[in-house]
């Protein structure tokens, strides 16, 4: 994770660049070839280069692999969401 640190002389409210990132995705014939983590770790060097200093993402809590990738890169869960589906 790309993390903001403010220096102590920084004034209290400091605009932060953020980036999100969201469907990061592989075809299934491709999958586990680490596509999907190089996808993401150059997204997230190029947002780094361009002065992102925060950046978050998404994931379904079933999908263990883009778990790991994500929790590789150095996310950490903030929060959560739940959603409810109502049959037709």
């Amino acid at each position: 994770m790309i993390r903001a640190a403010r220096p102590a002389d920084a004034p209290a409210v400091v605009a932060l660049r953020a980036m999100w990132s969201d469907y990061t995705a592989t075809v299934p014939e491709h999958r586990g070839r680490g596509l999907a983590r190089l996808a993401k770790t150059v997204a997230l060097h190029r947002a780094a280069a361009g002065g992102v200093r925060v950046a978050y993402t998404s994931n379904d809590a079933a999908n263990a692999p883009m778990l790991a990738i994500n929790e590789a890169l150095g996310y950490l869960p903030v929060a959560s969401q739940w959603s409810c589906l109502r049959g037709g």
